[in-house]
């Protein structure tokens, strides 16, 4: 098994990644492993058809400030739960996409994320980044669900 050096924690903000967040703080000292935090949002105008704006670049500036605020809040957080080593990322882009690439680019051991469990059509309808994820990440992926 090759060594855990370097975990993965993709975030939504939800209980379900702050359980994810949680778990890498429990497994990385057991294995001298640094964490990184990845939020990943989606660009604002995408679903839009061309030429129609639904934001301004200012608005859009705020939305974006505040994504960086909840993740270096959860990064606290999670300094002050474990003395590990800790990076946060934003990121823009497809969130499947953007996890896989990164978790490949910077050469993660494993990926920790939160599944919210859906199931039926919720789950046919908005899909799962947790699954697509784990059937195609570059290394394991342990997903964790909140307590109910």
């Amino acid at each position: 098994m090759t060594p855990i050096k370097s975990i993965l924690v993709p975030i939504d903000f939800s209980k379900h990644s702050a359980a994810a967040v949680d778990f890498a703080i429990d497994l990385a000292p057991r294995y001298g492993a640094a964490i990184e935090l990845l939020y990943v949002y989606e660009p604002i105008g995408n679903a839009l058809p061309a030429h129609y704006v639904l934001v301004s670049p200012e608005q859009e500036d705020v939305v974006i400030g505040r994504f960086q605020q909840d993740l270096d809040s959860e990064r606290k957080r999670a300094e002050a739960a474990c003395a590990g080593s800790f990076e946060a990322t934003l990121l823009m882009g497809s969130v499947r996409e953007r996890i896989l690439d990164h978790a490949t680019e910077k050469k993660h051991d494993l990926i920790v994320m939160g599944t919210h469990g859906r199931t039926g059509v919720s789950h046919l309808l908005l899909g799962s980044v947790a699954e697509s994820v784990i059937r195609r990440a570059p290394c394991p992926v342990a997903t964790v669900r909140a307590p109910q």
